[in-house]
């Protein structure tokens, strides 16, 4: 009966088996039906419009924050899609004290017509002054006015750039002994008499650190450029040491101001800088002066009572063993 039950599920299975095959070889294959298909076009052709007429105008150089020694810049815009651009300028100088003046605002300091095409364009800057007005020193703020296809205006890009007889950065990182360096660059030059590099602007530079309130916590300390030059040329760091002076964790604001070689106020250079100041380990009034923290002193007594331990343990040990020999001698 068990052979014959094994025969029939032998023969269904062969008979599904050829079904599968057969019903394989009647289904066409993938290219003849495309090949029986009708034919289509597969090209997509996609069109970017700008429908919002929104123009874009992008200020390529300088960039945002750029510190400029000379008394000229380029402006490099790239455009696309744009009718009209208008270019404005705000400047804030300083006053001999730090403080800024008030600002002097120039609209369409310049324009451009741009077509509705694509490409770039340089402006040069005199950053001395303009119609009459003289800058100097300080910040200028461009910023961009665009007009698109529907005519509207849309403010554009705006970018702040400084100019400065100096600047400087300060590091991330701080040094063994906690200070912290100054990356310090100024304009030099080639003295015709000495043929040594010579600060071309600068006769002295005053550095003064203020704490988040306002007060000096370092400072005024003097610097002449001369000595801050390399024979090569580059400039030399300078060392803040905040591990002497910082007496708590806080962000520090380090001032550079520069005057010229006549002693004539030039510029002032604020950076700010976060320090971290690490508690002094209490060591009690016995261990106070020899620089030892609660949990050294806690780690080493366990340490000396765990060697104690072990010394007094081998001690009991060599006894009791040296007892054992004199009773099994009796």
């Amino acid at each position: 009966m068990r052979s014959t039950q094994k025969h029939i599920f032998g023969f269904i299975g062969l008979g599904l088996v050829a079904a599968i095959t057969f019903m394989a070889a009647i289904i066409p294959s993938p290219e003849a039906a495309a090949a029986n298909s009708t034919s289509f076009t597969d090209t997509i052709t996609v069109r970017v419009l700008n429908e919002d007429g929104n123009p874009h105008v992008d200020i390529v150089e300088p960039g945002d924050g750029a510190v400029i020694f000379d008394g000229t810049t380029n402006i490099t815009l790239d455009y696309n899609s744009a009718d009209k651009s208008f270019l404005d300028l705000t400047f804030i100088g300083q006053n001999p004290d730090g403080t800024n003046k008030e600002p002097v605002v120039i609209p369409n300091y310049a324009s451009f017509d741009f077509n509705f095409e694509a490409g770039s364009v340089t402006l040069p800057v005199d950053l001395t002054g303009h119609d009459g007005t003289d800058f100097g020193y300080g910040t200028f703020i461009f910023s961009l006015r665009n007009i698109g296809a529907d005519g509207v205006e849309v403010p554009g890009e705006e970018i702040s750039i400084t100019r400065s007889p100096f600047n400087f950065n300060v590091s991330e990182t701080e040094e063994d002994d906690g200070s912290v360096k100054v990356d310090l660059d100024f304009k030099t030059e080639t003295d015709p008499d000495t043929g040594e590099p010579v600060p071309s602007e600068i006769g002295k530079l005053v550095v003064v650190v203020r704490d988040s309130d306002g007060n000096i916590v370092y400072g005024p300390e003097e610097y002449d450029p001369k000595d801050l030059i390399n024979p090569d040329g580059t400039i030399k760091d300078i060392d803040l040491p905040f591990g002497d002076f910082a007496t708590k964790t806080d962000t520090y604001g380090i001032s550079i101001t520069a005057y010229d070689k006549e002693d004539n106020y030039m510029y002032t250079l604020t950076r700010y800088r976060y320090y971290s100041v690490l508690p002094a380990p209490d060591t009690g009034l016995f261990f106070q002066n020899l620089n030892i923290s609660k949990e050294d002193y806690l780690i080493t007594g366990l340490m000396v009572f765990f060697i104690f331990a072990i010394v007094g343990f081998a001690i009991v040990a060599k006894n009791r063993k040296s007892e054992t020999r004199t009773k099994k001698r009796r």
